[in-house]
């Protein structure tokens, strides 16, 4: 009953299968992280890629997170231009091992989308200065 109400009513299910893939990655992202951590991840991605399991850039990265090489994503996923949900695992993955850190006792925190999102867009201190990845703006 759920799917047929969504199917009939929301306006995305009447438009485009890729309106409907769209709204299907959204829904599933939602479902693996905090309500907070979602958006940071939906704004990643959708400057990343716009939110498309095909896109591809010169520099050879490919999928919704833009994987590079693209052969990193395809020996993971091997249907990576239309399994999302192997890509989001993937990507969710990739930013635990790659945005995380050791404390001073050396325990091993992964990455969240925060820290993600930080190097990527940058961040507020508490004194309200911009920082970025490559000094302070």
């Amino acid at each position: 009953a759920r799917q047929r109400f969504a199917e009939t009513c929301h306006p995305l299910y009447k438009g485009d299968p890729a309106a409907r893939r769209n709204l299907a990655m959204q829904s599933y992202l939602r479902g693996l992280l905090s309500p907070p951590e979602f958006l940071c991840a939906l704004d990643i991605l959708r400057q990343e890629s716009g939110l498309s399991l095909t896109a591809r850039n010169s520099g050879g990265a490919c999928g919704v997170m833009q994987a590079w090489p693209c052969s990193k994503l395809a020996l993971v996923c091997l249907a990576w231009q239309t399994d999302y949900r192997c890509d989001i695992d993937f990507f969710i993955r990739y930013v635990a091992t790659h945005y995380g850190y050791r404390d001073s006792k050396h325990v091993w925190h992964p990455g969240t989308m925060y820290s993600a999102a930080a190097w990527k867009f940058g961040w507020r201190d508490a004194k309200g200065v911009w920082h970025r990845k490559h000094g302070i703006y």
